[in-house]
């Protein structure tokens, strides 16, 4: 749990600073308001404390805070669903795992939303 932790973390941050230069996490004036991260699972396990070790480290980064709201509903994809219903602001991100993002896209392309982009992969 440690290694991944002490692994993860740096890429996370790496990834975050090298997103394309039009993005809008990259704008001067970003962010202007608090942050949310949709987290799939209940508090407490390995995602949870993933995202509130970002949200912690951000602190000395970003002029708002990074808030960890937990939706462990419907298997964890409640969370991956209301990212992608969110405005595209940058915002609300998700913290997603394989699980919760091939069930929510299976269930997108089936039932024919195809108004969402991921970013990542």
């Amino acid at each position: 749990m440690k290694r991944f932790t002490v692994f993860t973390l740096p890429a996370m941050m790496v990834g975050l600073t090298v997103l394309p230069g039009s993005s809008v996490a990259q704008q001067a004036s970003y962010p202007e308001k608090p942050i949310t991260i949709l987290v799939p699972y209940g508090a407490g396990g390995a995602s949870d404390q993933l995202a509130r070790g970002l949200a912690e480290a951000s602190k000395k980064h970003l002029r708002q805070p990074i808030l960890v709201v937990n939706r462990p509903e419907a298997s964890g994809t409640r969370a991956i669903s209301d990212a992608l219903g969110s405005t595209p602001d940058g915002y609300t991100l998700a913290l997603g795992t394989v699980a919760t993002l091939t069930l929510s896209i299976s269930a997108s392309a089936f039932c024919g939303d195809h108004s969402s982009t991921l970013v990542g992969r």
